[in-house]
Parts: structure tokens; sequence; C-alpha cells
């Protein structure tokens, strides 16, 4: 499981000014996630936390955090999930993924799709530039066209690290455009050819080069606010 964090704005966000709270089962605000004191998000880059039980490899690549049991990613369908930041002697909830006081049984629908919080991977759309501020009924929508989510099948990790996702067609839609690597140059990629994520690591020793089709950065020229990208 994984949970992002997008800068939209144009300023470095210092992350020691914001938690993510967490509600169990309807209980209520009951744990909060403090992230690193020196920890900053660049302007469109997006920040990733992953459990210690995601691919290693990939995570070593993408992933901010790594945590372990009972940490902020271990998650059920049913757990609410919401971005605040402390500063200045206020607290304000900027994004929100359920409902902290409401218990909706195993899961809470998202754009009609009845489970859509639970064993699906949602990825905010490419328009949506602001977080709810507590409204998740209209992130959740009704619909595929009025939610602010993409629902994606279970374990959909080949956008993760990466946002806005202009396109979730395989495999010509998040590749972009090729990459020319140099003779001696290495570089780490994610390449999806089959529907299954593979790691590979480009290592040319001869006098050559390849060209390599990458998936899109993490960087994005759209204002907006700090917000949650996907659970």
């Amino acid at each position: 499981k994984a949970l992002e964090i997008y800068n939209g704005t144009d300023s470095i966000a210092h992350l020691n000014e914001y938690q993510v709270f967490q509600s169990s089962n309807g209980g209520g605000w009951a744990f909060y996630h403090l992230f690193p004191d020196t920890a900053e998000l660049a302007p469109g880059d997006v920040w990733v936390i992953v459990t210690d039980t995601w691919y290693p490899a990939q995570a070593a690549l993408v992933a901010d955090e790594i945590l372990s049991y009972p940490g902020l990613v271990f998650f059920n369908g049913d757990d609410a999930r919401g971005l605040v930041r402390i500063a200045d002697g206020d607290t304000t909830l900027i994004d929100l993924i359920g409902i902290p006081t409401e218990d909706p049984g195993s899961a809470w629908p998202v754009a009609g799709v009845a489970t859509g919080t639970v064993e699906h991977t949602l990825v905010r759309k490419a328009d949506v530039i602001g977080g709810n501020y507590g409204d998740w009924a209209m992130s959740a929508g009704t619909d595929a066209m009025n939610s602010e989510y993409i629902v994606l099948p279970q374990n959909t990790y080949q956008f993760i690290g990466a946002w806005p996702v202009l396109d979730f067609n395989e495999p010509n839609g998040n590749l972009a455009s090729a990459t020319v690597i140099a003779a001696g140059d290495t570089l780490d990629a994610a390449i999806d050819p089959d529907g299954e994520i593979d790691l590979f690591t480009f290592a040319l020793t001869e006098d050559s080069q390849v060209n390599i089709h990458m998936f899109i950065s993490g960087y994005s020229s759209l204002d907006g606010e700090i917000r949650l990208l996907a659970a």
C-alpha cells in the first residue's frame, strides 16, 4: 500500500508543518503521522510513503518514507486519512480521504464504484489542483465524470511517484518521449511492457547509445495546493 502527497504550489513545502491524521473504523482522529523534521517537498514534486512489505527494489527507488506496522499506510477501506497543516497557531484540514467519524462497513464509494476505497488504486485527476478541505463527498463524487479520482485495479503501481497522470493507457499513454542514454551512463527506470512492473538498470559500457522510453516524471506546471494523491 502507498500514499502520495503532491505539492502543487510554487513554494517549497516544509513538511514539519504538516501531519497526516488517521482514523480507524469511524473512531475519529486517533493517530497522527509526523514527517521527518527536515523533510521538504519541492514545487511539482510528490512525496511517496509505502509499507515495508511493498516491493523492496522499487521502494528503494521511489519511496521517501518506508513504514512498518502500524504506520500510516497500513489502512483498510474504512480508515480515513486527512492531510493537516499546523502553522502560525492555526490547524487547517487541507485534504481528506474518507470520513473519520463514519464506519462505512468495508469501504466508501468513489466515482460510482461501491467499494472504491478498498482493493483499488485511487489516482487524482490531472485537473484537480487543490485539496477538498474536508469535503470528501465532493472528491469521491457519484460517478466517473464528477469524481476527482480515477478508480484503478488494486496494485496499479506504474504511476507511483509521478503526477499528473495524463493518460492511463498502456503502453504508449503513460510513457514520455525517448531518452537517449550515452555510453557509460547508468539509468534507473521503471517500464511496464506486459502490465506487470519490472525494474531495470541500464549500464552502457560500450561506445553506443540506446533509446529508452521512461515514465513521465513527478513534475508539473500546474498550480494549486498540497494534497493527497493516491491510496
